[in-house]
C-alpha cells in the first residue's frame, strides 16, 4: 500500500516540478517587476516620510 502512493506521488512531484519550474521564471520575470515595483515605490514613499 505504500509503495502504490509513493510511485504516483514521484510521476506527479516531477510533472508538477518541471512544468512550475519552466513558468516560474517566465511568469515571475514578467508579473514580479511589474506588481514588485508599484509596491517598492510605495514602501520607499512611506519609508521615506516615516
Amino acid at each position: 500500500m505504500p509503495p502504490p502512493p509513493n510511485q504516483e506521488v514521484a510521476p506527479i512531484t516531477d510533472t508538477y516540478r518541471c512544468n512550475k519550474s519552466l513558468p516560474t521564471p517566465i511568469l515571475d520575470s514578467t508579473r514580479r517587476p511589474t506588481p514588485v515595483f508599484p509596491p517598492l515605490k510605495a514602501v520607499t514613499s512611506v519609508t521615506q516620510p516615516l
